[in-house]
């Protein structure tokens, strides 16, 4: 294997290494914003009717700031290498549960559809980790497609493991987008906020979990990130 030069070595970790000093220095500024939210969320909650249809909306925004409120200490955890805990679990159940909030991720204009394999055997999971790389693939996805068109997540059994899959109907990638996709800070959308760190988030779940991870994709042709997880002995 060739390695980097050492001048692209160092910019890298010099790089990484400022990405965690402004994590920590936000975090507690993030979180403290998210606390003013909870509460007025809180408050709509309290002041519907009974069985009002809006209160599912709220849950859906405290789910959703729950998640935001992990993400400084999750982008701080990748940082240090700190493993997160793992339990075994169906990964099916793990993506119901956090449907709606993949579906926020997509847009009103996308279709957010689920193609799960019934019965699928528990994987040894770090459930915030998961949950957080699939909101990026399908976020990614929503970018590709200019926020229309169709994202599938799906999952398999295969021998061995249980296959996990974002696909979409997006522009695609070229062939020198995929192999540079796990850089870090690396971006095809610097100009409308893309800071690369997401792609990190999903090379952390496949490098944690001892998984293997497939892209395909070509120009016009959408993409499709297919991760397989081993299953779960415990």
């Amino acid at each position: 294997m060739v390695g980097m030069p050492e001048s692209t070595t160092d910019l890298r970790a010099a790089r990484l290494t400022t990405a965690g000093e402004l994590a920590a220095s936000l975090a507690h500024d993030w979180n403290n914003f998210l606390t003013i939210l909870t509460a007025q969320a809180a408050e709509i909650s309290e002041s519907l009717p009974d069985q009002h249809p809006a209160h599912a909306v709220v849950d859906e925004m405290l789910a959703s700031i729950r998640l935001a409120a992990d993400q400084p200490k999750r982008l701080l955890s990748w940082l240090r290498a700190t493993p997160g805990v793992k339990e075994p679990v169906p990964i099916d159940v793990v993506i119901e549960e956090a449907a709606p909030l993949f579906r926020l991720a997509a847009g009103p204009r996308a279709r957010c559809e689920f193609s799960l394999a019934a019965e699928a055997p528990a994987v040894s999971l770090d459930k915030p980790l998961f949950v957080h790389a699939v909101l990026n693939m399908v976020n990614n996805a929503a970018q590709a497609m200019d926020s229309k068109g169709r994202i599938v997540i799906a999952t398999e059994k295969q021998n061995g493991h249980v296959l996990f899959s974002v696909s979409d109907t997006g522009k695609g990638m070229t062939e020198e987008t995929r192999l540079r996709l796990f850089e870090p800070f690396y971006s095809t959308r610097h100009n409308d906020g893309g800071t690369g760190l997401g792609m990190l988030t999903i090379h952390r779940l496949v490098e944690d979990h001892a998984a293997r991870i497939e892209i395909t994709s070509a120009p016009g042709q959408g993409a499709r990130f297919a991760i397989a997880f081993p299953i779960s002995n415990g």
